[in-house]
């Protein structure tokens, strides 16, 4: 399960190392959402998607769209990410769009009973909103990958510490941090993605 697909880049990666199964990806951006269907539709293993926002309530949420589409956000960024990223966080567009918890969207797919749930969520600053919105599924899943800050670049954003919590609530542990991006001054790590197991669903 793919919350903040973007541009299908988690989905591609997967299947290039060698899984099979089924995918569902969700993305909030129009256009990247078109794109997604198009990449869904030539995928034989099987790739629903939907348009929208993953969160811990229904509703209706404003997406700021930035030049850099990765960092697009429900969140405003802060200095730090207009300091380090510049032009990337520059606002491009406003768009709304439609959220309800992750539980409620993936009762619209048949692949949502999967027991074993690889959940990854890359949403700029809402990671935490998803998990919280996620908890009835949350003992479906094996692995969790989420993007976390330990630099925060949105406004009124949690940090990784919170995260973690909240998973080790769960029945998570923190198994791995991969970097994805650097302050430029000091090279102190701004963004990564952790990986969390629960141990209860391994073999």
């Amino acid at each position: 399960v793919d919350v903040g697909a973007n541009h299908g880049q988690f989905a591609a990666s997967v299947r290039q190392l060698g899984y099979l199964g089924p995918m569902i990806s969700l993305e909030p951006q129009a256009d990247l959402f078109e794109q997604l269907k198009v990449k869904a539709k030539a995928d034989a293993q099987g790739w629903e998607v939907f348009r929208g926002g993953a969160s811990d309530h229904d509703g209706e949420m404003e997406l700021n769209i930035f030049k850099g589409d990765t960092f697009s956000s429900f969140h405003q960024p802060n200095a730090t990410a207009k300091r380090r990223f510049e032009s990337l966080v520059e606002l491009s567009r406003v768009e709304k769009v439609p959220v309800k918890p992750l539980s409620d969207w993936l009762e619209l797919s048949p692949f949502a009973q999967a027991q074993r749930i690889f959940l990854k969520t890359d949403t700029q600053g809402h990671d935490l909103e998803v998990i919280r919105g996620a908890a009835p599924l949350l003992p479906q899943c094996c692995m969790i990958m989420s993007e976390s800050s330990s630099i925060a670049l949105y406004d009124r954003v949690t940090g990784a510490e919170s995260l973690g919590t909240v998973l080790q609530d769960h029945g998570f542990k923190f198994a791995a941090a991969y970097p994805l991006s650097f302050d430029d001054k000091d090279l102190t790590v701004i963004e990564s993605d952790a990986l969390f197991v629960r141990p209860a669903s391994l073999p």
